[in-house]
Parts: C-alpha cells; structure tokens; sequence
C-alpha cells in the first residue's frame, strides 16, 4: 500500500506547545502536593460565544481540586485557542471564579509559546492566585 502522507514530516513538530507546558505544570503540582490537592485539566469544544472571547473555537480549563473537601473545585484559568494556526491563544484568568461566577475576560493574548510561558508564569505567581491556593491547602489539610 503507498503511503501518501508525510508522517515523518509530521512528527517533526516542535514539542513546544501549550498542551505539553500545561501537562508539565500539572505534573509539578500533583507532585508537590501529593494528592491533598491536584490540578485538572479539562478540554472541550463547547464554546459560549456570549460569555467566551470570540476567535477561538477550543477552550482548556484548569482547576486546581481538593478531594477532602468534596471534590471541591477552583477554576483558575482557561486557555483558548484554535486547532490552526496554533497562536494566537488567549489567557482568561477566573480571579473570582464560584460556581455561580466566573470571569471570563481574555486577560492575556499570546502571540507565540514565549509569550504564553510568561503570562501563565505571571499569572500563577499573582497573589490572588496564591490566596486562592493558601486556603484551599489549608482548608484541605
């Protein structure tokens, strides 16, 4: 049988993508805490065009979860972006996500991987961020 794709050429993407840092992310956290509390990553193609930036046609959200505390879980971010091209992707940080709140501003447009890097860095160093995960590890000790 004649292979007509170039299954080579498409294995040679550059491993940088946001998938890959998310997942790295991820990794680092549930380590670090060891089940107390984790990190989830959900993506979907359901999209919101009323409440989600426009542009985009996939969304990541990440959660960080606490199992002692009934599953509870904190937004604290969501990435969107597109199958093609692969930026730009838009940061939304949920600084007062609830259940029945949560903020859904594209806070950060990123241009390429570098930029994505920076902000999510910036973001996860904010002390609202922090505060969130302070009392979530408290609260689940």
């Amino acid at each position: 049988m004649t292979n007509l794709f170039n299954f080579e050429k498409i294995r040679s993407v550059n491993n940088e993508s946001i998938t890959t840092l998310l997942k790295e992310q991820q990794e680092v956290f549930n380590d670090e805490f060891d089940g107390l509390l984790y990190i989830n990553i959900v993506e979907s193609t359901e999209y919101n065009y009323f409440t989600e930036p426009e542009g985009y046609s996939l969304k990541t959200i990440v959660s960080v979860v606490s199992p002692s505390l009934n599953n509870y879980k904190y937004r604290l971010f969501t990435v969107y972006s597109n199958i093609t091209p692969l930026f730009p992707v838009g940061l939304s940080v949920n600084w007062n996500s609830t259940k029945d709140s949560v903020v859904t501003i594209n806070d950060f447009e990123c241009e390429n991987y570098n930029d994505f890097k920076k902000d999510l860095a910036n973001v996860l160093a904010d002390s609202r961020i922090i505060e969130v995960l302070q009392a979530l590890y408290l609260k689940s000790k």
